[in-house]
C-alpha cells in the first residue's frame, strides 16, 4: 500500500482538512477553513469566497452526501452549499431560496433544520420541507424517523415526537442545554430511537416512551 502526502506546496489552501466526500463523478472534495478543494487525482482545483462569488465564507466545517452522491457543504455562517466538478452554488429550497442559517444537518437522511422548519433532499438535489414550525419555537436540531416521525429537540424546553397529526412530548426538561451543530451529536437508529449527546451526556429516547442516560447510569446527570 502507497500512501501519498499533500500540502499547501501541493495546492491545498491549508495543510490541514475538516471532511472529505467523494462525488458521483469521482472527484475528491475536502473541506477547510480557507474554502474547498476539489482533487482530481492529479491537481487540486480551489474553491472560496474570491472565486465563487456565491459562497459566502470559506470555514468549510463539514461535508455530505444525498444518495445520488452529490456532495453538499456546511459553511461556519450556516450556509449549505452544492457541491459541482466545475463550481459552487448555495443549496437551495423546493421554492428557489438558498438554505441557510442551518442549526443542524442530519445525515441519514439527508435533512437540514433552520428556524423555520425541518426539509430533507429530494432526487433532483432540492430540499422539501418536512414540517415548519412555530415561530420562535427555538428548535436546535429535527431528525426524520421512519413512519413520518420526527425527533425535535428544544432546548430550555425539551424533547417531543411528532406523529402525524399530534405532538407527544418525550421529555420535559427547562434546564436542557443547547447542542453543538454537529451531526455527530445526535442520530436517529434504524428502529427510530433517537441518541443525542446533550449537557455532555448521552441520552436515549424511544418511540416507546422511554428515556434513559446510558452514561449516567439510565439516571438524570
Amino acid at each position: 500500500m502507497v500512501a501519498t502526502h499533500y500540502a499547501t506546496e501541493d495546492g491545498l489552501p491549508v495543510d490541514s482538512t475538516y471532511a472529505a466526500a467523494i462525488d458521483s463523478q469521482g472527484f475528491l472534495w475536502l473541506a477547510t477553513h480557507d474554502g474547498l478543494a476539489r482533487f482530481d487525482g492529479w491537481h487540486f482545483n480551489i474553491f472560496d469566497a474570491a472565486s465563487s462569488p456565491r459562497m459566502s465564507d470559506n470555514w468549510i466545517t463539514d461535508l455530505f452526501h444525498d444518495p445520488q452522491r452529490r456532495v453538499y457543504a456546511l459553511a461556519s455562517n450556516g450556509d449549505l452549499l452544492s457541491l459541482r466538478h466545475d463550481g459552487v452554488d448555495p443549496a437551495m429550497a423546493e421554492d428557489g431560496t438558498p438554505l441557510s442559517s442551518v442549526r443542524f444537518v442530519q445525515r441519514k437522511p439527508l435533512c437540514v433544520t433552520q428556524a423555520s422548519g425541518v426539509s430533507c433532499v429530494d432526487g433532483k438535489g432540492r430540499f422539501v420541507r418536512r414540517m415548519p414550525f412555530e415561530s420562535g419555537l427555538g428548535v436546535a436540531a429535527a431528525l426524520a424517523a421512519p413512519g413520518h416521525r420526527t425527533w425535535i429537540i428544544v432546548p430550555g424546553c425539551g424533547i417531543w415526537l411528532q406523529l402525524p397529526g399530534r405532538r407527544r412530548t418525550m421529555l420535559a426538561d427547562g434546564k436542557l442545554q443547547p447542542m453543538p451543530r454537529s451531526d455527530e451529536m445526535a442520530l436517529v437508529d434504524r428502529a427510530g430511537d433517537l441518541w443525542a449527546v446533550l449537557g455532555g451526556h448521552l441520552l436515549h429516547a424511544r418511540q416507546n416512551g422511554s428515556v434513559s442516560w446510558p452514561d449516567a447510569g439510565d439516571g438524570r446527570p
